[in-house]
């Protein structure tokens, strides 16, 4: 196939080529309109990544798309939550679930579709989400891709994989970027990134068939940008809702600019004059600062509250279909770091003074103040350290506020009867 044209029904026949969407998700009617004022792609500020040397912090910015249909792919492009897929993967639904590459699934409601683009705008529920920016100006021909998504089922979830631009081909269902990149049902909607970490395009379809290998197609990231940046007008909507068991779970806490997340184990060898040993570290991955309301499929999820990176403590939660639970985290302050860096200080100036009269020779009182004025101050060094270091958040269960009380209308005065003519 020549990139720089349309292929013909002609050739394509002979050919026995099919073109096949990368899921199996049903294209629902044209959708009833609402207007959008756009999204703006530039809000997200996302560091320069390099892969794939990075990655890891790609993948973070990265969503799989479940409906009871099947499944599909997305890009997150702002922290709040605001994500791209294409438009076939949705079907007829405007809500669906998502998963997080951290495991938590949530709820995500359709804001804007374009289907003669396939291309859709999902809103994530939470805040503080990683996010991708959306390249401005297109990669050059020859140029590395990674795709990221779920081929083949959410259990190949946030594979990668890697290829390269083939070209930028107008065809007959609109202007496309085309790679080699190896891509199968379930990457739909999901992000082509360039070296830099940028999003360039969005996974749409590929060709199948016996004599047609690594030809599959992205919209690019310049008609993402179009279709719904700034400016863009009306786009359509879904008009029904995905059966899936959802529960509610609200979370605030004391402090503002609290973190909630999913902690996540990451454990790596460290070598040293001949020996090795396994270290682990335990890192957050934030799913919305605090106050939360989300909506997420039922299950079983660790989680963890933290300020500025401090004070973490993982909390079991359980959540049932149609549960509506609300946790309040109380985060303790920096009053201990306060606290433990003073006593640390006084127990090194009494350490410091009584170390070396302990031992005077001259005077036992001299040594006895000495003496005591070490232990003391080792007893102080001991107890300031926990302060200094740890420290603990408790997650408190709450009763669930009560639904807002509805605004009466305002009565309508009844007409004035108008007088008799004489």
């Amino acid at each position: 196939m020549t990139p720089s044209a349309p292929p013909r029904r002609a050739r394509a026949s002979r050919a026995t080529l099919a073109l096949a969407a990368l899921t199996a998700l049903a294209a629902g009617p044209a959708a009833a309109q609402q207007p959008t004022d756009g999204h703006d792609f530039d809000a997200c500020q996302a560091p320069t990544l390099s892969l794939p040397g990075q990655t890891e912090d790609a993948k973070k910015t990265v969503v799989t798309v479940i409906t009871p249909n099947g499944n599909g792919t997305a890009v997150v492009t702002s922290s709040e939550g605001i994500a791209v897929t294409a438009a076939h993967v949705l079907g007829l639904y405007d809500t669906v679930m998502v998963r997080m590459s951290h495991g938590m699934e949530l709820e995500a409601k359709v804001v804007a579709r374009d289907e003669a683009k396939d291309l859709a705008l999902i809103d994530i529920a939470g805040g503080g989400h990683p996010c991708a920016r959306v390249a401005k100006t297109p990669a050059t021909l020859g140029a590395d891709v990674y795709a990221i998504g779920a081929p083949l089922g959410t259990e190949l979830a946030f594979s990668i994989s890697k290829g390269i631009i083939s070209g930028y081909p107008a065809l007959e269902r609109g202007s496309f970027l085309q790679t080699d990149a190896a891509l199968n049902p379930g990457n739909s909607g999901g992000p082509l990134f360039g070296a830099d970490g940028q999003v360039q395009g969005i996974v749409s379809w590929k060709v199948a068939g016996k004599a047609a290998e690594g030809i599959a197609f992205a919209v690019p990231a310049e008609v993402v940008r179009r279709t719904f940046g700034p400016g863009s007008g009306t786009i359509g909507v879904g008009s029904a809702r995905a059966t899936i068991p959802t529960a509610r779970l609200r979370i605030t806490a004391n402090v503002e600019g609290a973190k909630i997340g999913i902690p996540h184990v990451e454990q790596f060898t460290v070598s040293s004059g001949g020996q090795s040993g396994v270290v682990s570290r335990v890192e957050m991955e934030a799913v919305c600062e605090a106050p939360c309301d989300l909506t997420s499929r039922p299950g079983k999820y660790t989680m963890v509250a933290s300020y500025k990176g401090r004070y973490p403590k993982h909390q079991e939660i359980i959540l049932k279909e149609g549960d509506d639970l609300a946790y309040d985290v109380k985060l303790r302050r920096p009053l201990g770091i306060y606290v433990g860096s003073s006593m640390l200080v006084l127990a090194g100036g009494a350490i410091a003074g009584g170390a070396p009269i302990m031992v005077d020779p001259f005077s036992k009182k001299s040594a006895r103040v000495g003496k005591q004025l070490t232990y003391a101050g080792a007893a102080a060094a001991v107890v300031s350290i926990p302060l200094m270091f740890t420290s603990r958040s408790v997650w408190k269960k709450v009763p669930t506020p009560p639904p807002a009380p509805a605004t009466p209308a305002p009565a309508t005065p009844a007409p004035a009867t108008p007088a008799p003519t004489p």
